[in-house]
């Protein structure tokens, strides 16, 4: 059995404790997770492309790429450009489409031990209905849904549903009545004038809990071309920024008040922390599966 101590300046043991101790377990709501750490949606792939180069049991869940009900082509390049401040990206949601997923993508990662969170995203209200429909068949493979609703809503000027507690209690209303019974998480964008409204409306909407948050929108500028250095123009800003954003989000949204997840940015990679009864000590996961450092959010309430 492996004993880690800790010793005072003098060199006397101060305090000795198995490693085989320690309990990562969780409780999101009525989702049970072997540990904190989550895979976030985009960083992980569709399938098991990068569980081929990493243990994706050893993490509490993974949340698939969001998909469509039907394949999406994304954006044009240059997609990512990197900044002092972190990943400028505009991948655009590039995506097979659910049906496909379910086929062709969901087995392979399920076969390596991943828990599963599928992450579903829509232009219409419709959109997300059909989506959610088209899990079905995966249904028992599943830990929970998640629902992006940072996406333009073409019923609403192009507005992102994330944007108004209508478009979000509607999205999130049809996305839990054909979930049949699967938890149903929300995630929101941190690019609204009160996220406490958003929020609330999703709880209220039925959601079992919140993701916290989506990219900060970001524009860089190539001043030889006068013109955005990414295909699309402007895109969302990820890494070590997005956790001065996403943990305050987790605190104004009523931390305890409901099962949170807080996304953070990372040297390698984005992941997501559960909130849970304690402070979250929180691993960052580097693309070879070794942890490349740790941190700890004293902000991450529990959830009751």
């Amino acid at each position: 059995m492996s004993h880690w101590r800790r010793f005072s300046r003098s060199g006397r043991q101060l305090r000795r404790q198995s490693a085989e101790r320690v309990e990562t377990a969780v409780r999101l709501g009525p989702i049970e997770l072997p540990g904190p750490i989550v895979a976030a949606s985009g960083t992980f792939g569709h399938g098991d492309e990068v569980a081929r180069v990493t243990d994706a049991a050893r993490l509490g869940a993974v949340t698939t790429k969001s998909l469509a009900p039907y394949a999406w082509p994304g954006n044009p390049p240059p997609r990512l450009y990197p900044t002092a401040a972190g990943m400028l990206n505009s991948v655009g949601l590039q995506g097979p489409g659910v049906e496909h997923w379910v086929e062709h993508e969901l087995p392979g990662l399920r076969s390596r031990g991943a828990r599963v969170i599928a992450s579903v995203w829509g232009r219409t209200v419709d959109d997300y209905t059909v989506g959610t429909k088209m899990l079905e068949p995966a249904r028992d493979d599943l830990v929970a849904v998640e629902v992006n609703i940072s996406c333009p809503n073409l019923e609403d000027r192009a507005r992102m549903f994330a944007q108004s507690a209508e478009a979000t209690t509607a999205v999130v209303r049809t996305v839990v009545e054909h979930a049949r019974g699967l938890p149903v998480l929300v995630k929101l964008s941190p690019n609204v004038t009160d996220i406490r409204e958003i929020a609330g409306a999703a709880v209220d909407a039925g959601a079992t809990g919140l993701t916290l948050v989506n990219t900060v929108l970001g524009l860089s500028i190539d001043a030889e071309r006068r013109r955005p250095v990414l295909g699309a123009g402007g895109g969302g800003l990820c890494r070590g920024r997005q956790w001065s954003r996403s943990t305050p989000s987790t605190a104004r949204t009523g931390g305890g008040r409901w099962p949170s997840c807080s996304t953070a940015g990372a040297n390698s990679s984005s992941i997501t922390s559960c909130s849970r009864r304690r402070t979250t000590r929180v691993a960052r996961i580097a693309p070879s599966g070794r942890t490349a450092s740790t941190r700890t959010s004293s902000t991450c309430r529990p959830a009751t």
